[in-house]
């Protein structure tokens, strides 16, 4: 079974933003942004990917990660930056 993880959370703590202006900003419901924030496991849906990765700049596969071919953790986060 191939299992995805997602940088949402990571990059919001990085950026300093808290999961309610996140929810606001991308116009998803705040317990999405929680899940997003708090569990790098949650399933989120296309649609939420698709804000996410606007709101960050980037494509789906800078904020997903295969956990099966992930490289041991380095520390290291993509420099994507804050489009809001």
């Amino acid at each position: 079974m191939t299992m995805f993880r997602h940088r949402v959370g990571e990059l919001m703590r990085v950026q300093g933003l808290t999961y309610s202006r996140f929810a606001r900003a991308n116009d998803i419901g705040m317990e999405t942004a929680k899940q997003l924030y708090e569990n790098p496991y949650y399933q989120m849906n296309t649609s939420t990917l698709y804000r996410c990765c606007k709101f960050f700049s980037a494509q789906p596969g800078d904020l997903l990660v295969d956990v099966e071919n992930e490289p041991q953790k380095t520390g290291q986060l993509l420099p994507l930056k804050y489009s809001g």
